[in-house]
């Protein structure tokens, strides 16, 4: 029975990704179409389509126990911060390569009411993330309540192409140029826009920065390319950095993505998607229906996380099951393609290097057949990495191989053997493992009194790095993809 009941929900979220393809097809035909009342009789005939089966996969799950009521799908982060009582504003900020970026704004609380010269902390998220994964528990859980709580001003970041980042000058998300970006352009144009408007906004010279995976990608990125912005950071907090890779990634998506990345990606291509796991509210409505299910949810949450990689573990008891149905309305927010090719790449690398175009493009571009290595030696804030001991993206070789080539690192292993990558913003556990420290870690390096790394984390760094050097000298030296 159980067997069974797995089978049915892998079968209904893999006829959901099918339903996004499908969608990328009508589209381009309704563009093919000659006339609106063609486009127009193209776009009913797939919404149809949609009911029908949202309608069977529901039926496919149900049973004598009602489900649960549903949230509503265009819940945005203001919604969900306002619902709390406490303040929340947003903000347009522009690059300087055109890209039109929505922020937010946490600048009180009813025990912090909103004043001038507090201090900043600028929230950054993660893979296919934003803005909303900072607050979906509310004010007893989430870190971002915590900090305003506590007298901090916390701003939160958006990266282009996600559910806030879909605006430019000139290109729409139609346009495949709009698609032209990975996490280095978010790094380059996206957090100095970002930081520089925070900055201006709250005449503080300087912020802490807190990111979650790709939100420490990006920081590397930045602080090391623009060494201007050093000036400007008090301090990294990273919850599972994501830089160098010393192993490759379980999962079978992951193994998918790893072997026939080439091969996903000319087909994509070929059927005109650039945006992978965008902010569906039909394909979100069809989740949620499924997996608000009382006897599915389980399975859906292991599914979705043990089928990336993100859980070794089988068991849920660290999480929330409300907080589940909410993070299916907010995750994932979209991004695109290049964004998980240029991951492809440094994974098969072994290197924390530029984006791989090819040794011809490359060479245009680089003067160098290979990509350049970011040279992240030479940054010059603090940074405080927390890894889990269950992390399957994160492990601890990888942060000691990141803590070897920066100056001043702390890396903290969060001591629970089960602890992955997204229980850092979704674990019940979160606040006595992780958040309180973080909370000491903001507060001491604003007074001006870092702490510094053992001689024990020094020497496990060093025997790290050698692992990593030896892992990326055996790796192809270019995986253009």
């Amino acid at each position: 029975m159980l067997l069974g009941t797995r089978l049915q929900a892998v079968a209904i979220l893999s006829m959901s990704l099918l339903l996004q393809l499908a969608e990328s097809r009508v589209c381009q035909t309704c563009r093919r179409s000659s006339t609106a009342k063609n486009q127009i009789a193209s776009r009913r005939q797939f919404q149809r389509q949609i009911a029908t089966t949202t309608t069977i996969a529901t039926a496919a799950v149900s049973d004598t126990t009602e489900p649960r009521t549903l949230l509503p799908v265009t819940e945005t982060f203001i919604d969900l911060v306002r619902s709390t009582g406490y303040y929340a504003e947003e903000y347009n900020v522009t690059t300087s390569d055109g890209y039109i970026l929505t922020i937010h704004r946490m600048p009180g609380s009813p025990k912090k009411p909103p004043a001038a010269n507090k201090p900043v902390v600028l929230m950054v998220h993660g893979l296919l993330a934003a803005s909303d994964i900072w607050v979906l528990r509310g004010p007893s859980e989430d870190l971002a309540f915590m900090l305003v709580d506590a007298g901090y001003d916390v701003w939160f970041m958006n990266t282009r192409g996600n559910f806030y980042g879909r605006r430019h000058k000139r290109l729409t998300p139609k346009d495949s140029k709009f698609w032209r970006f990975s996490w280095h352009e978010s790094g380059m144009y996206d957090m100095p826009a970002t930081i520089d408007y925070v900055l201006t906004a709250t005449g503080q010279k300087k912020l802490s920065m807190v990111g979650h995976s790709m939100g420490t990608t990006m920081a590397l990125v930045l602080l090391s390319l623009k060494p201007e912005y050093n000036a400007k950071v008090e301090i990294v907090v990273s919850f599972a950095p994501i830089a160098i890779f010393t192993h490759l990634l379980p999962g079978p998506v992951n193994t998918m993505v790893v072997r026939y990345g080439k091969q996903l990606q000319k087909t994509l291509k070929a059927l005109g998607i650039n945006e992978v796991f965008p902010r569906n509210p039909t394909l979100l409505g069809l989740y949620a229906t499924i997996c608000q299910t009382p006897k599915i949810e389980i399975l859906c949450q292991k599914f979705a996380l043990s089928s990336a990689g993100l859980l070794k573990s089988s068991s849920f008891d660290a999480f929330h099951m409300n907080v589940m149905n909410k993070v299916l309305r907010h995750y994932p927010q979209g991004s695109s393609l290049e964004t998980l090719l240029h991951y492809r790449q440094i994974l098969m690398s072994g290197k924390f290097r530029q984006y791989d175009f090819g040794p011809e493009r490359n060479y245009m571009r680089y003067k160098n057949v290979t990509p350049p290595e970011y040279p992240i030696e030479k940054i010059t804030v603090p940074f405080v990495l927390y890894y889990g001991m269950n992390d399957a993206y994160t492990t601890k070789e990888d942060v000691h191989a990141l803590m070897s080539r920066l100056k001043i690192a702390e890396g903290k292993e969060v001591q629970h053997d089960r602890f992955s990558h997204l229980d850092f913003l979704l674990s019940n556990l979160t606040k006595p493992l992780v958040y309180r420290d973080v909370m000491h870690a903001i507060e001491v390096h604003h007074r001006g009194k870092p702490s510094s790394s053992s001689p024990a984390t020094a020497a496990a760094a060093s025997s790290s790095a050698a692992k990593a050097s030896e892992y990326g000298r055996l790796a192809p030296s270019t995986v253009a993809v």
